[in-house]
Order: C-alpha cells, then sequence, then structure tokens
C-alpha cells in the first residue's frame, strides 16, 4: 500500500511537472508568436510611412512639375501677344507712313 501511495505521488508530481512544462513552452510560443507579429506590424509602419513619403514626394515634384509648365505656356502667350502687339504697331505704321 505505501508503495503504491508512493508511486502515485510520484506520477501526480511527474504530470504535474510535465503540464508545468507544457505551459511554459506554450508560453513560449505565443511570446514567439507574439514577437513575430509585433515586427510584422513594425515592418508594415515603416512601410506605409515609407510610401506616403514617397506619395508626397511624388505630388510635390508633380506640383513642380505643373508649376513650371504653367510658367512656360504664361511666357509663351506673353511672346505671342507682343508678336501681335508688334505686328499691330507695324501696320499701323505702315498705314500712317501710307497715308502721309
Amino acid at each position: 500500500r505505501k508503495d503504491v501511495r508512493e508511486f502515485e505521488t510520484k506520477q501526480k508530481k511527474e504530470s504535474e511537472k510535465l503540464e508545468i512544462q507544457r505551459e511554459m513552452e506554450a508560453t513560449k510560443v505565443r511570446d514567439e508568436i507574439a514577437q513575430i507579429r509585433n515586427a510584422d506590424d513594425q515592418r508594415l509602419m515603416k512601410e506605409k510611412y515609407a510610401s506616403d513619403q514617397q506619395v508626397r514626394k511624388d505630388v510635390r515634384e508633380f506640383q513642380k512639375t505643373q508649376k513650371k509648365e504653367a510658367e512656360k505656356e504664361e511666357i509663351r502667350r506673353e511672346m505671342e501677344a507682343t508678336k501681335e502687339r508688334d505686328a499691330v504697331a507695324q501696320i499701323r505704321k505702315a498705314d500712317d507712313q501710307r497715308l502721309m
């Protein structure tokens, strides 16, 4: 009887020990998974930040290009208007000379 009790006690302790080991392993695995997820979240946040930065840079570049194009168009219009004014002035001058 005593041997049976000792055996049962020993079995119970071994079972508890194994249960604690399983819980520790499970905790370790959960911690590793959490670390992986955390690292993945950080990577995604960095990628999103980099992507947002790139979008802002692209928008600034586009706006600069648009501004330069608008300035070129304005200069072209001014040159066209100047040519027209010069042509009108020459015609008037020619008319004035013809009338004299």
